[in-house]
């Protein structure tokens, strides 16, 4: 077996999130894209009436990515398939206050209210194994895995409680739908792939072609009741909203 030498091992970083004050930037980025792969946390900015988003990435990096993270996330969304109405629907079965962006095993986690000025969200699927901690300080202390063993600890103003009830609603969710996606996968194409293949994006005209179904279940159902009630059938405006609803992607706020 080989051995490996200390000096092949990134060291350690840790970074305080509670005094942005203080935050000295490894690097700048007008545009960015978020990687499941690559990124750690994420967390709205606002500064000097800029809205930007602070990047930690693997790599033990602290970014500062001149975008709104709604726009990030929104992107990251969109390239995953992930709607703003499927989130909201999986998370009313959970005790979580807010919803996160899931596919499959992928897990992008808010730590707080969405509608805090500073909200925070983690790749869960980066995390330690023992990811998190109380700190004397009065603080959580998040444990990331980083490139080239490196182990990255973040300190955030969090409770150890919500971080606990928002990760293990992820995790639920994330459960769900990688059900949903064996059972769209055994309807079209009858064999297992979730073990290989852990989000949706392996599946896009799959995917695409179940939402599409989907919809037009449900658009004719509520053609059903709205001819019971009004005699009629919904009108162009209202299916054009319900189909715009339905494909909206998750962007990590509340509107």
């Amino acid at each position: 077996m080989k051995k490996t030498s200390n000096a092949e091992y990134a060291d350690d970083r840790l970074i305080d999130l509670r005094q942005l004050d203080h935050l000295q930037f490894d690097d700048v980025h007008e545009a960015y894209h978020l990687d499941w792969s690559s990124m750690l946390l994420l967390m709205r900015w606002l500064h000097d009436g800029e809205d930007s988003t602070i990047v930690i990435d693997r790599r033990g990096r602290l970014l500062n990515v001149e975008r709104r993270y709604s726009e990030l996330i929104s992107e990251l969304s969109q390239e995953y398939h992930v709607y703003r109405n499927t989130m909201a629907t999986l998370y009313k079965k959970t005790s979580a206050q807010s919803m996160g962006c899931i596919s499959g095993r992928h897990r992008l986690v808010p730590l707080t209210g969405l509608r805090n000025r500073a909200v925070i969200f983690i790749c869960a699927d980066n995390l330690s194994p023992h990811g998190f901690d109380s700190s004397r300080r009065g603080c959580s202390v998040l444990s990331f895995d980083g490139y080239d063993h490196q182990t990255i600890r973040v300190m955030v103003n969090v409770a150890i409680d919500t971080i606990k009830r928002n990760l293990s609603a992820a995790a639920k969710i994330s459960h769900a739908l990688i059900e949903h996606l064996e059972m769209v996968r055994k309807n079209y194409e009858g064999e297992r792939c979730c073990e290989k293949h852990p989000d949706f994006n392996h599946l896009d005209d799959l995917h695409q072609l179940e939402n599409r179904v989907r919809y037009e279940v449900l658009e004719n159902a509520l053609d059903s009741v709205a001819n019971k009630l009004y005699g009629r059938p919904m009108d162009e405006e209202f299916k054009r909203l319900l189909k715009k609803q339905l494909i909206a992607p998750y962007d990590g706020t509340n509107h």
